[in-house]
């Protein structure tokens, strides 16, 4: 699936590939439907994406153009599993008056894919907090090192955890192919390490690359992409 993902246009450096797709999510029935990407001048399929203020100083008051994932990628059977079970999980775990009304799904299907010397982060590259719940599900990691999650408190937002003191940070993981690292936003900060080329790997599975699908849900309103 990674291979297929456009190079990010927002990552100068060309190490950071994305696409996004969007469903709503019917909490009483279980139905997950896709919500239409926007279309360019060009023809480009899209989606206007806006983390709000604070939340993203690399982009401050900037909307980005996401490009839309292709309908085979957002028809597949994996993804939108993943969504309806992340979003039953949630709503169990986390229950609410909200979950009475439909809610908007954005899944980023991220893959980071550094070169020898070139490590390739995650934006932004420090401890953060999304203003939303989150869920981190790992697809692919093929011949790199780092990419180590690390769950900090609020109040390490804003720093990366290398600066970050000890008592600061709370888990640490790296996730493997088929784990899912769920997030409750406003209890903590987060962060995933850059990675970087395995010097010992052969290449033989194809270029250096860790591939994750990010998921959030949130009460359907008539700006679907805003955070």
């Amino acid at each position: 699936m990674s291979e297929e993902i456009p190079a990010d246009p927002y990552d100068p450096r060309g190490l950071r590939h994305r696409v996004m797709a969007c469903y709503i999510f019917h909490p009483g029935s279980g139905t997950l439907l896709p919500w239409p990407a926007d279309i360019g001048a060009d023809e480009e399929q899209f989606y206007p994406f806006f983390q709000g203020d604070g939340v993203n100083p690399e982009f401050p008051d900037r909307e980005r153009r996401i490009t839309a994932a292709p309908a085979h990628i957002v028809g597949n059977s994996i993804v939108r599993q993943l969504a309806i079970h992340q979003c039953l999980s949630m709503k169990a775990a986390f229950p609410g008056a909200h979950w009475s009304q439909p809610h908007l799904v954005t899944a980023h299907l991220v893959a980071q894919r550094p070169k020898p010397g070139k490590t390739s982060p995650v934006s932004p590259n420090y401890l953060h907090q999304d203003l939303e719940d989150t869920a981190i599900h790992l697809i692919e990691r093929i011949g790199v090192t780092g990419g180590q999650s690390v769950i900090g408190k609020v109040a390490a937002a804003g720093l990366h955890p290398s600066e970050a003191s000890p008592n600061h940070i709370l888990y640490k993981c790296t996730l493997r192919p088929g784990e899912t690292l769920y997030i409750r936003d406003s209890m903590v900060s987060h962060h995933a390490n850059a990675v970087s080329v395995d010097p010992d790997y052969d290449g033989k599975d194809g270029p250096a690359r860790r591939c994750t699908i990010l998921m959030d849900a949130k009460p359907f309103n008539l700006e679907p992409y805003y955070a």
